[in-house]
């Protein structure tokens, strides 16, 4: 059960990232076809012709000292 949630929590943050991308209109995102693969996101800015690739992980609470 552990396991599904850590895939729920790391759906989340990948389309929490895509909307938050996406709310400029110069900015197209991509994502993987399957869903597998090192990069999660793909950006490709139509101004200025500069893509980036983004990495999205989610928050660790396990660490004694978070505040």
């Amino acid at each position: 059960m552990a396991r599904r949630k850590k895939a729920v929590a790391g759906l989340i943050s990948e389309l929490s990232a895509q909307l938050n991308i996406a709310k400029d209109p110069n900015i197209l995102v991509f994502t993987p076809l399957g869903g597998l693969g090192p990069i999660d996101i793909v950006t490709l800015n139509m101004s200025t012709g500069e893509y980036t690739a983004y990495d999205v992980k989610s928050k660790n609470y396990r660490k004694q000292d978070y505040i």
